[in-house]
């Protein structure tokens, strides 16, 4: 049997064995960048259910999922000396998951009235203690009696 290469197709360890050191650096890159979308994807999904169920942005869960996404995009960046900005423009999940970490809750306006009153007490009682203070001294130095 006559085989020659024209007919043979190489096997897949032949054409890494043979390939350039670019060529393997992306083949590299692109599974280093497909694992990490992977990886961003079920992040991305887990704050989505938990979105769905109907927890407000800012609840631990969705700190921890964006903790474990900027942990595997820094481990990208460093290892392929990129920025992580440029990732934040080319994933547009990580800005969902920024966005439910972050707290936008403010407080009620109950618990602000409660403070605002709480407030306003303690500064009467400074300022009536400022008076005191200073009519006993009045006192002291030999003010009118």
């Amino acid at each position: 049997m006559n085989v020659t290469p024209e007919v043979c197709h190489p096997s897949a360890w032949a054409d890494l064995r043979t390939a350039s050191k670019a060529q393997l650096t992306a083949l590299q890159h692109y599974f280093d960048r497909r694992n990490l979308e992977g990886s961003l994807a079920a992040l991305i999904e887990a704050a989505r259910g938990h979105k769905a169920q109907g927890r407000p942005p800012g609840s631990p869960i969705y700190l921890v999922l964006h903790r474990e996404a900027l942990l595997l995009a820094e481990e990208y960046t460093k290892r392929r000396e990129s920025n992580l900005e440029q990732l934040y423009a080319e994933i547009p999940g990580f800005n969902m998951l920024r966005e439910l970490a972050t707290s936008t809750h403010r407080p009620g306006p109950v618990i602000t009235t409660i403070l605002v009153i709480i407030a306003t007490a303690v500064l009467a009682f400074a300022i009536g203690l400022a008076g005191a203070l200073m009519h006993v001294g009045y006192s002291v130095i030999g003010g009118t009696r």
